[in-house]
């Protein structure tokens, strides 16, 4: 089976954290025990200095909108707090999408989109979630290279400066220097971990 670990990490409040390494390298897992999606075997996990256990980790949770590579959109975005008209047309316009998506009723008119554009709307729903902590899998992967390259140059840092935390998967080397830190995985582990 495949095991994770040691791992020793810290992320930081209005940081943005890349994470990369080769195929199997245990990226994935490592979100997936972040956002509390995967139990811990051993060690703990804290935020703020607490220490959270099986029965607390909801309360992490709260803190973490995501987008995995792997994701589901929803013909309307449930359980989201109710936002200004504004803001979503907002968003909308920043990501590149065409404002005939959202219908009045605050449904999605079309889901048959292209898996950059599908991806993007699934960042949008992530940001309507208005929570602290940014998980990202590989987001930019689909996108073309225009808007990969504003991903990296306008939106990460756009969305640092409102003060959200970012930890995203990625094999965009190109645009390392976009974060305040880069780990390289391998084999279930940090093998390096680079200050930008």
């Amino acid at each position: 089976t495949f095991r994770l670990g040691p791992i020793n990490l810290s992320v930081n409040r209005g940081e943005v954290l890349f994470v990369t390494g080769g195929n199997g390298s245990g990226k994935s897992t490592l979100l997936n025990v972040l956002v509390g999606l995967y139990p811990h075997d051993s060690g703990e996990f804290l935020m703020n200095g607490k220490v959270l256990d099986s029965g607390s980790i909801h309360l992490w949770q709260q803190h973490i909108s995501a987008v995995f590579y792997n994701f589901h959109l929803f013909p309307k975005p449930y359980g989201l707090v109710l936002h200004s008209t504004e803001y979503v047309v907002e968003l909308m316009q920043e990501l590149e999408l065409d404002l005939d998506l959202l219908k009045p009723d605050g449904y999605f008119r079309n889901l048959a989109l292209s898996a950059g554009q599908r991806k993007r709307l699934a960042l949008i729903t992530a940001l309507l979630e208005n929570r602290p902590v940014l998980v990202l899998d590989e987001w930019a992967a689909d996108q073309d290279p225009y808007f990969k390259k504003k991903f990296y140059t306008k939106i990460v840092p756009s969305l640092r400066d409102r003060g959200k935390t970012i930890v995203a998967i990625t094999h965009d080397d190109a645009y390392f220097s976009v974060a305040d830190r880069v780990l390289k995985m391998d084999n279930g582990s940090i093998k390096q971990e680079v200050d930008v």
